[in-house]
């Protein structure tokens, strides 16, 4: 997505990086961004036959611990 639209979103908020600068500005979903706020996490995203697949370091139950309030420690 461009920026131009992600900035307009309501839905989206911009988070801060640790990347120089030349790296494009990076967004997540508002509900999530509770969850994730203080942890380092690794995002892949590969294009298989025009479609995007996104792979993370998150843990596998990790939507799940959010709804029950019991979420690991960010590491």
């Amino acid at each position: 997505m461009k920026e131009k639209p992600a900035r307009k979103r309501k839905g989206l908020v911009r988070l801060k990086t640790n990347d120089a600068e030349d790296n494009p500005p990076v967004y997540a979903a508002r509900a999530l961004f509770p969850h994730v706020a203080g942890w380092e996490i690794r995002i892949d995203v590969r294009k298989v036959l025009g479609i995007r697949f996104f792979t993370t370091d998150l843990p596998q139950d990790f939507g799940l611990r959010c709804i029950f309030g019991r979420l690991p420690r960010p590491q």
